[in-house]
């Protein structure tokens, strides 16, 4: 088998799924070899057990009330060519569904919101999307003079010093700390305060 082309791998029912769609046939060749493809020529390289890490952070931010989380988790599915997990798949059923209902939401906006992202007027929405770009810059500036301090307040006291971001600290204070939980919380990565405080207890 070649692992870097999906038409040389495929057996008969694969090529007979190639018939309908490309993206089923790669499916069930992942599914039989754990050789992934995605669309077009990407290879996927995480493993499901991976995947299914992501999709489960997804999961319980969609259980505490974000429900834009339902569109991040299916983006994923999408990226790396996998069926929808059954929690997805009728959790996103039923709320787009309810747009058709008596009494029902009338928007999409209605449905997918984010605490972090609010889309109830554009201006609200457009100024928190500049917002977390911000925060992602400030907070990977951070990390990458973490090091050479013992927390954030002299860390973001560096990065605030090498140009003009724009807030003051303690705008910048807030917006580092919501991209790091939410990186944390989807990556499972160690977040800066565990950082600075594994080096404290060595």
């Amino acid at each position: 088998m070649n692992p870097f082309h999906a038409e040389s791998s495929y057996n008969d029912y694969e090529k007979q799924l190639r018939n309908f769609d490309p993206a089923w046939a790669k499916a069930a060749l992942g599914f039989r070899t754990e050789h992934r493809f995605g669309h077009g020529d990407s290879i996927r390289i995480q493993t499901l057990i991976e995947v299914h890490q992501l999709l489960e952070a997804r999961r319980r931010r969609y259980q505490a009330g974000d429900t834009m989380e339902l569109l991040h988790a299916i983006a994923i599915c999408a990226e790396e060519n996998l069926p929808l997990p059954e929690w997805l798949a009728l959790a996103f059923n039923e709320l787009f569904t309810s747009m058709g209902k008596v009494g029902g939401p009338t928007s999409l906006d209605a449905i997918f919101y984010s605490r972090n992202l609010p889309t109830t007027t554009p201006k609200k929405a457009a100024r928190a999307q500049q917002e977390w770009q911000l925060g992602a810059r400030l907070w990977k500036a951070v990390w990458e003079v973490a090091a050479d301090h013992n927390g954030l307040s002299p860390a973001l006291d560096a990065v605030l010093k090498t140009g003009k971001w724009g807030v003051k600290k303690t705008k910048a204070t807030e917006l580092v700390n919501m991209i790091d939980a939410t990186q944390s919380e989807l990556t499972g990565q160690q977040s800066l305060s565990q950082f600075w405080t594994k080096r404290r207890n060595r």
